[in-house]
């Protein structure tokens, strides 16, 4: 089985600063989530919401608990046939973002999406919740997986990747992370 080719081509339609209003609430959701993962060298996480038509996610190369509005990416439109990301910023996409964008697209009940890529393959959730998958092809055959999975279950674990936590707020998603890793709020 193959990994999932994660490479699109992206057109940046405006270097401009992010002034969606949702951006202190992921600052925010970044320094709580550092305190739980980012501590542990070789951690990335990416967190994202939906914004009217537009997706807002952290760019690749972000250090989560130091986050500012540069650090954050409009995505205004994702082809996945044609492989094409759309986005308003000042930094590149992380490789994840295709999926967020999918996920957003497809299920707009979704409002929060946090995927945390660790080393130590740590983090675990019962399987009531979650799912594993192997990671193969295209991310637009990846992400069919990820929606039908998501028709049933909040948090699937990419295989040799990490893990995606959904939630209809970030509030949601903050409570499946606590209630699960074993910290209370």
């Amino acid at each position: 089985m193959t990994k999932m080719d994660t490479r699109f081509q992206i057109f940046t339609l405006s270097k401009e600063e992010s002034n969606c209003p949702l951006v202190p609430q992921l600052i925010e959701l970044g320094i709580e989530l550092y305190q739980l993962f980012g501590k542990t060298k070789g951690t990335e996480i990416t967190m994202s919401m939906p914004y009217g038509k537009r997706v807002l996610i952290n760019t690749s190369d972000t250090v989560i608990n130091h986050l500012s509005r540069s650090d954050f990416i409009e995505i205004v439109d994702y082809d996945p046939v044609r492989n094409i990301l759309l986005f308003i910023g000042q930094k590149q996409p992380h490789e994840m973002t295709p999926i967020h964008w999918i996920i957003h697209n497809a299920k707009p009940e979704i409002a929060s999406l946090v995927f945390i890529r660790e080393k130590t393959n740590s983090i675990q959730f019962p399987k009531t919740i979650s799912q594993t998958v192997q990671e193969e092809g295209t991310v637009f055959e990846m992400a069919k997986i990820v929606l039908k999975i998501l028709q049933n279950k909040p948090v699937i674990h990419l295989q040799e990747r990490g893990v995606l936590i959904t939630g209809n707020s970030i509030a949601k998603v903050k409570e499946t992370i606590h209630q699960y890793m074993g910290r209370n709020q």
